[in-house]
């Protein structure tokens, strides 16, 4: 199974929305929450997955907030699991240093409601942003280590 998440990242009533290459091409043109993989060798924690991508993708550190919702998308092939975390950054500008990111930038949040779905990769980002800005965390982020 594949572990795969998205980033709602914060910064003064606006949001963080990237726009990759990597996508599928009918997506190629749309905003995105910053996304990316958990990876067993360099990641101890979901939450040090979120914040190594995010600071790779647009240069931003962020806080990890909580959960805020997770969905499972299951093939014939593959299992993928999509979580989505509420961040707050903590750094101020955004630094694209990922070559699979065509443009990463912070919209007002009054732009992001009003975009249009064609615009974004999937419809659901509003709702899970609104859950996360209305304090709708489904589990805080908590490490536990077990010796």
């Amino acid at each position: 199974m594949t572990i795969t998440f998205g980033a709602i990242v914060i910064k003064s009533n606006k949001i963080l929305l990237v726009r990759e290459r990597s996508l599928k091409s009918a997506q190629l043109e749309k905003w995105n929450l910053v996304s990316g993989t958990f990876e067993e060798s360099s990641d101890r924690t979901l939450s040090d997955a979120v914040q190594r991508e995010v600071m790779e993708e647009c240069g931003v550190k962020v806080s990890v907030e909580g959960l805020v919702a997770g969905y499972l998308s299951v093939t014939p092939v593959d299992k993928t699991l999509y979580l989505v975390f509420g961040c707050k950054a903590e750094s101020e500008g955004v630094t694209i240093s990922d070559d699979n990111v065509l443009d990463a930038r912070y919209f007002d949040l009054e732009r992001f409601w009003n975009i249009s779905n064609d615009e974004i990769v999937h419809e659901d980002m509003k709702l899970v942003t609104k859950n996360f800005l209305e304090g709708t965390v489904v589990a805080p982020i908590q490490t536990v280590t077990y010796t």
